[in-house]
């Protein structure tokens, strides 16, 4: 029994649910005659119901199976980063109204980084999900909790912006994609998929590489997802199977000219950045706030990795621990950091209402 082990940190990493079409605002690209009420590659209601699902397969789990999470949402719990994006964020959010449907109630949009993030969503976007799944859109103040969703402004995370982030791997990734269709252009691979294409999405083939495909076949995809109407192929089991040959192509060959340490450099640095936060944020809550201090400073600016600190107490009920950090980290550079100030201001204000 003494070598008995216990579960301290779970690690859970999501894809975003189903979105409507990125490319149609392009007619060209425009396959289906279907209508979406959301902005291109938005989150739709079934990507909503997907990640609904999701936080209710985390509440059986997790909060009712092996009852490693609170009966009820606590933000001190949780950490929540996601890329800077509407179906990024708003997926977060429909994971925790899966798990916690009766005690979450809106977002806290964090940004990090040197300077701010304006929210990819609104608050009507939250209000919206909630009736969506059955949830009053006035949560109740004394129940509810507002979930925390952190993402950052600059480098961390490669796909927030690539051209900015880490210009020679973009520019690696586009000679491979050029390489990659290069090959292809005079390859018999993939002409059956651009035969079919023709037939029953009406894509002219001589229009149709292995640079493109993927536009094309964006609309007639997301219309499969989000169980629209949608043309169907002579073969469909066929012709789905050389889709998503395509795509796997595409995105490994393509993109990462089958470098597999070009893909890992590409997501090491998001995977990384999760694991540190979630790290400091467990030293934070015991106690051991020095070592979390320490953790993030060997990954972060000094401002970000106080701020951090400074916001997880602020999450733990300490708010008078948290002021003399987040003092710190405004003190540090308090010409960026306004992320810094609008928690310094929040901890004074509980510190306060503590004292009364």
């Amino acid at each position: 029994m003494g070598n008995a082990k216990k579960t301290e940190l779970v690690v859970d990493l999501l894809e975003h649910g189903v979105t409507s079409p990125r490319f149609t605002e392009n007619p060209a690209y425009k396959v289906t005659n279907n209508r979406y009420e959301e902005f291109p590659g938005e989150l739709t209601q079934p990507g909503v119901f997907m990640m609904e699902k999701f936080g209710q397969e985390l509440r059986k789990e997790f909060i009712e199976q092996k009852q490693f999470l609170p009966n009820d949402f606590k933000p001190e719990n949780f950490y929540h980063k996601s890329y800077k994006d509407q179906p990024s964020t708003m997926s977060a959010y429909a994971t925790m109204l899966g798990a916690y449907p009766q005690s979450v109630s809106w977002i806290q949009f964090q940004s990090m980084g040197k300077g701010s993030i304006d929210n990819p969503f609104t608050r009507d976007e939250e209000a919206d999900m909630r009736k969506s799944l059955g949830l009053s859109d006035n949560p109740s103040e004394l129940r509810n909790r507002e979930m925390t969703i952190w993402s950052e402004t600059d480098g961390r995370t490669f796909f927030n912006d690539p051209l900015n982030n880490c210009p020679q791997m973009h520019r690696d990734m586009d000679k491979n994609l050029d390489a990659t269709n290069e090959k292809y252009t005079d390859n018999s691979r993939f002409d059956a998929l651009y035969e079919e294409m023709e037939k029953t999405l009406g894509v002219p083939d001589n229009t149709l590489t292995f640079k493109n495909a993927h536009l094309y076949l964006d609309d007639y995809t997301s219309a499969q997802a989000n169980n629209k109407p949608h043309p169907q192929f002579d073969e469909q089991i066929v012709a789905d199977s050389w889709i998503s040959n395509y795509y796997r192509r595409y995105f490994y060959e393509g993109r990462y000219g089958n470098n597999l340490d070009l893909s890992r450099v590409a997501s090491n640095h998001f995977f990384n950045y999760v694991l540190t936060a979630m790290y400091g944020k467990y030293k934070t809550a015991k106690g051991e706030v020095q070592k979390s201090v320490n953790t993030f400073m060997r990954h972060m600016d000094a401002p970000e990795a106080l701020n951090n600190v400074g916001y997880f107490l602020i999450l733990q009920g300490k708010p008078d621990q948290a002021v003399p950090y987040l003092q710190q980290a405004i003190d540090k550079k308090s010409s960026y950091y306004k992320v810094a100030n609008e928690n310094l201001n929040r901890a004074l204000a509980e510190v306060r209402e503590m004292e009364q």
